[in-house]
């Protein structure tokens, strides 16, 4: 794989001269001496795991130099990861992701906000390690690892590629059933420790050894921390689905309210009763997110259900919301009005335009118009009347 990693420090050195070492294509995102030193004499790694000398394929300040790669892993610090995304547009290609190592919950967001929720991989990792000179890392202590995976739980051929990419240097990688419980579990660890060494201003190696902090993190980490932490876990992650749904709806329609329309297709009396069950789930949808409802026209099935119906629907963004259920939906079922009981596929179409209610800067080309030969000669009479010709 080509892999760049944005962000040469004591997480992303380290990974980077691992993979490196492997035989991965490794690009370093470096700036200043740091930069200087590993084009001119490589990238040093002291580590308890074995010191060694990465020599990366390309090391620039410039994405641009960088080109397209398959995977970008973030390893800049957690204020600097919306500046980071930015930078790197001119190595996201389309099938690219980037997978962000830094502490907290944020990044995965903040990286989709900016780049779109494909290109976006949620990550961490863990090891003590930090740059103690120009072109130098220090790997100090914890056994280096790294957890990652698709923000849905799937699975996804570019992360078992990147799986096996860090398996294959050596590094402990896995990627967990629930990446975002990993995520929060770290948080979760993070914080005792890192609220002691606020108190102590001291490390975790010096606080450890000075008697009282030692059991004050242990006592921060019991067991009734743990069962909140997994308690809390579920609702949090709906709260961050939502945040990350609210960061798509960018189009700009999107806010608008919209006309909403149920159309019975194929399939007679049973596509009737099918587009009036949709119906009723759509309206249940409507009243739990508090969207108003008006009717404009609505014609009912000669036997039961209805043939269309179009109603106008305002609330926040609810043509960005609504938009994605255009299409043509199916049933099959073995239908209630069939003696026989046979089973019957019935099609209904929805269709969703968004209600730009008094705008009066709307223009719509000619070009833009599609019509068949009959329709398009009446819009050339249309014309031709306008200027006072016509046939």
């Amino acid at each position: 794989m080509r892999i760049a990693i944005f962000g040469a420090g004591g997480i992303g050195g380290y990974l980077g001269g691992r993979l490196s070492q492997a035989g991965e294509e490794v690009v370093l995102i470096a700036r200043g001496e740091h930069l200087r030193a590993i084009r001119e004499h490589g990238l040093r790694v002291d580590s308890i795991k074995g010191d060694f000398v990465a020599a990366p394929a390309l090391a620039t300040d410039s994405p641009t130099e960088a080109g397209t790669v398959d995977a970008v892993i973030l390893g800049v610090k957690a204020w600097q990861v919306v500046d980071a995304a930015k930078a790197m547009r001119p190595m996201i290609g389309p099938e690219t992701f980037v997978v962000p190592m830094q502490n907290g919950v944020e990044a995965p967001a903040q990286l989709a906000s900016v780049l779109g929720e494909k290109a976006v991989v949620v990550g961490l990792g863990g090891l003590i390690s930090y740059i103690v000179g120009p072109g130098h890392i220090l790997h100090a202590g914890g056994d280096p690892y790294v957890s990652f995976g698709e923000s849905d739980d799937s699975a996804s051929e570019r992360t078992e590629r990147l799986l096996q990419a860090f398996q294959n240097a050596g590094i402990k990688a896995n990627i967990p059933s629930n990446i975002h419980a990993a995520l929060w579990g770290k948080l979760a660890f993070m914080a005792p420790s890192s609220g002691v060494g606020s108190i102590s201003r001291a490390t975790s190696g010096q606080w450890r050894s000075v008697p009282g902090l030692w059991e004050m993190a242990q006592q921060e980490d019991d067991q009734q921390t743990r069962l909140e932490v997994a308690r809390d876990i579920k609702p949090l992650q709906s709260t961050v689905e939502k945040v990350e749904l609210a960061s798509l709806l960018k189009g700009e329609d999107d806010p608008c309210d919209c006309f909403f329309s149920i159309h019975a297709g194929a399939g007679g009396t049973e596509s009737c009763d099918w587009a009036e069950m949709l119906l009723r789930m759509y309206l249940r949808y409507f009243e739990r997110n508090n969207y108003q409802v008006e009717e404009i026209s609505q014609t009912l099935g000669e036997e039961a259900g209805i043939r269309s119906i179009t109603l106008r629907v305002k609330g926040s963004y609810a043509f960005g919301y609504l938009s994605c259920e255009t299409g043509v939906h199916r049933l099959v079922r073995i239908s209630p009005f069939d003696s026989a009981k046979r089973r019957h596929t019935s099609f209904t179409a929805v269709d969703v335009i968004p209600d730009h209610g008094d705008r009066e800067d709307i223009e719509i080309l000619p070009e833009e118009i599609e019509m068949g030969n009959s329709g398009k000669e009446a819009w050339d009479n249309f014309l031709l009347a306008m200027k006072g010709g016509g046939k």
